[in-house]
């Protein structure tokens, strides 16, 4: 992408870490817990690792942040949003596919097969980070950036060849819209927290998971008996770091110069990890016996495209044409000129 940080930034940067490399005595005035329901190896614990290292030194060792991966804090999915509202937890990780329902804008991110690579998800995701931002802004939050996942498919113990194949597939969705459309197509599909998946392929609820090849290599699927990723370029995760608007507008303006010069860079430095984690993944399949499928029929696709169609209608609906029409408009402006 085109797309550089401005020199002002870069020049925060620079001064708070001399700043802070050269006063390595001074303890934290800010310490805040951030907390996430997935494990730290994964995409979005990595980016929460990183915010945490670079504020540390944007903030000159004044603010700490402690990260809790792995659902350390107790809450599951759409329960960190609703605890970073009430102040429950500061800042938290919440997949944005989550929040259907809660805001028309959050159901963009996870529309089936609007955006299907990594460069066209961060594309509609610079696009539409404002507009989230005012939703999260209605919700007692603040947007700090976003921790992409890589696209996602139908992790299964077989390949799928034909759209039969999904003929009374107990399936795993995240979100209400992925069950719809899988229902649709023709799936028996049931929708679970991360935290519930695991257990699920344990005790047979489930033979097979929508998500990420990320998601399945994090989790070592093939052990439970999914050894095959068939790479459908349903839609591409985002999980939503937010911090609880009182916190954030109590702490000094330096400190908010400093989350946000961390927030960005954690961001930037997550978009990359993930063009490279495909090719990675695939890799690891390989070494254990698994498989990526990247040659999935277009019969099959076809076939979930035209479950999925009536989302994309409801969506236009609840947004407001108009507006819908803009953001598209944005999307397709600001791809064509930065990849």
């Amino acid at each position: 992408m085109k797309r550089t940080i401005k020199s002002a930034v870069n020049l925060v940067v620079g001064l708070l870490a001399f700043w802070g490399l050269t006063n390595p005595a001074i303890s934290a005035d800010f310490k805040f817990d951030l907390a996430n329901e997935y494990q730290a190896s994964s995409l979005p614990g990595q980016t929460d690792a990183d915010f945490a290292k670079v504020v540390a030194i944007t903030s000159g060792g004044r603010i700490e942040i402690t990260n809790h991966p792995g659902g350390g804090l107790g809450f599951k999915s759409r329960q960190h949003f609703e605890a970073v509202m009430e102040g429950a937890v500061p800042i938290a990780s919440t997949p944005i596919s989550s929040l259907e329902k809660i805001e028309p804008i959050f159901d963009l991110q996870s529309l089936p097969f609007i955006t299907t690579t990594v460069n066209e998800t961060e594309a509609m995701f610079i696009v539409a980070k404002p507009y989230y931002e005012k939703a999260f802004n209605k919700h007692n939050q603040t947007l700090l950036y976003g921790a992409p996942w890589t696209p996602q498919g139908i992790w299964e113990q077989t390949k799928i060849r034909k759209p039969e194949d999904l003929k009374g597939l107990k399936i795993r969705t995240y979100n209400a819209q992925g069950a719809e459309v899988l229902k649709a197509a023709g799936a028996s599909p049931i929708q679970l927290s991360w935290a519930d998946v695991i257990p699920a392929l344990s005790n047979g609820t489930i033979t097979g998971v929508l998500t990420s090849d990320e998601g399945g290599v994090n989790s070592k699927f093939w052990e439970l008996g999914c050894k095959y990723f068939n790479s459908i370029g349903f839609a591409m995760g985002i999980n939503a770091v937010a911090m609880n608007l009182d916190v954030y507008n109590s702490l000094p303006e330096d400190m908010k110069i400093a989350i946000r010069v961390a927030a960005d860079r954690a961001e930037q430095s997550a978009w990359q990890r993930a063009r490279s984690r495909v090719s990675a993944n695939k890799e690891t399949l390989k070494s254990v016996g698994a498989e990526y499928v990247e040659d999935v029929p277009a019969s099959v696709i076809d076939h979930i495209k035209v479950a999925a169609a009536p989302l994309k209608k409801a969506w236009i609906q609840n947004m407001g044409p108009d507006k819908a029409a803009k953001i598209m408009a944005e999307f397709d402006a600001f791809y064509k000129a930065n990849y």
